[in-house]
């Protein structure tokens, strides 16, 4: 029996030390701008409908993508840009847990995941004027699978946010294509509205 819990303590050790570490700052969206980008607008995230804890990350994803790829961030504001999204996250891999449990973890030692997490997205991005009034909304969906294991998954909740970061980055990408393409027509709703008074 000390052998057996032996093994396990071992198994746990060398999981949790060889795992990747998730860092957002090696993690965020591309910087590929639009062709035109809008004037200045103020951000926010509204994450009341969601499921997880990762709201920092969404806040720093979410600016960094308006920031960078969206708007001219300096200079007088013109509007609004809200995110919002629902998420579910669902374990997979169940199958690698057993069998790492029958064989005392050894598969886990090559690399065998020992569990995962599946994230589905639903992400909306409206625009609204100075007056608050709706210009264009967006929304866009995506999926993503991430695992625990040695050298190649993530540990605990590294794996969770990372699954999140990925389907928020996607949908934030497909959102940027479909803005780009709106550009010309955003941009007279805010001049028809005129700037956020100071």
């Amino acid at each position: 029996m000390k052998i057996l819990k032996g093994v396990f303590l071992l198994a746990v050790i060398l999981s949790s030390a060889s795992c990747r570490i998730y860092s957002l700052s090696s993690e965020l969206p591309p910087n590929k701008p639009i062709q035109s980008k809008l004037p200045a607008v103020e951000k926010s995230v509204d994450n009341s409908n969601t499921n997880t804890s990762a709201t920092s990350d969404d806040r720093r994803i979410f600016d960094y993508e308006v920031e960078e790829n969206l708007t001219i961030p300096s200079g007088d504001k013109f509007g609004y840009i809200i995110l919002s999204y629902t998420n579910k996250q669902s374990p997979v891999g169940i199958g690698g847990f057993a069998v790492n449990c029958v064989t005392l973890f050894i598969p886990s030692l090559v690399g065998v995941p020992v569990g995962g997490i599946r994230e589905e997205i639903e992400v909306e991005v409206q625009i609204l004027d100075s007056k608050h009034q709706i210009i264009s909304k967006y929304k866009e969906t995506a999926t993503d699978k991430e695992y625990c294991a040695l050298y190649w998954g993530y540990m605990g909740e590294d794996m969770f946010t990372k699954a999140h970061a990925e389907c928020l980055k996607a949908c934030l990408a497909k959102i940027r294509q479909r803005i780009q393409d709106d550009s010309p027509s955003i941009k007279q709703g805010f001049e028809k509205a005129g700037s956020i008074p100071h």
